[in-house]
């Protein structure tokens, strides 16, 4: 399993690279060439989707808590879909890539996702079988990654601060790209920052 989750990690990282590449040596049609209001939208819906991926994330995270390892967790937003950090990753991400106004390097990211996910989902629920007697059944009664939102039910639960926190601070770094998208947009528009590529 951890060579696994190893070569899950190299290969993300080497997506976020290449994506990070493509937009520091780019630009976006919609800014350069207009229309600036597709530009816009294209920032304002990825801003909403990062910012919904953070929200599922802290969620997850809270539900989850110290039992991780532990025990098969079917509450909130485990009782929806089996992978709801997955989920949710993938929405922010998503939100992120548009926020590039790159329809071309949203295209790449959700590429990239279709290869990783399933390798990773296929590892974790390897592992889970292995380690819990009960997980078939929750595999056979909950989805993967598509939710079944009818399945919502208010449950309390115990939050571990300091997972908590983690989580919410690996989230704000998650959203960090935000800030840094609109600078970037604003210095290539100045001409300060060069760009070899328009992509639309």
């Amino acid at each position: 399993m951890r060579s696994g989750i190893r070569s899950r990690l190299l290969l993300t990282r080497l997506l976020g690279v290449f994506v990070l590449l493509l937009v520091l040596s780019s630009a976006s049609q919609w800014t350069v060439r207009g229309p600036e209001h597709v530009a816009q939208w294209l920032f304002t819906a990825g801003a909403v989707l990062a910012v919904v991926g953070f929200g599922g994330r802290i969620w997850a995270l809270c539900h989850i808590g110290g039992r991780k390892k532990r025990q098969v967790v079917r509450s909130g937003p485990y009782a929806v879909c089996r992978h709801p950090l997955y989920l949710f990753s993938l929405v922010g991400g998503l939100g992120l890539v548009l926020s590039t106004q790159r329809l071309t390097i949203a295209a790449i990211y959700v590429a990239g996702c279709a290869l990783l996910m399933p390798m990773a989902i296929r590892i974790e629920e390897a592992y889970l079988e292995h380690r819990f007697d009960d997980y078939a059944d929750y595999r056979a009664s909950v989805p993967a990654l598509v939710p079944r939102w009818r399945r919502v039910r208010g449950e309390a639960v115990t939050i571990d601060l300091r997972l908590l926190a983690r989580g919410v601070f690996d989230a704000t770094v998650f959203l960090s790209p935000l800030w840094l998208l609109s600078v970037i947009a604003e210095l290539q528009q100045g001409g300060v920052m060069p760009f070899l590529l328009v992509l639309p």
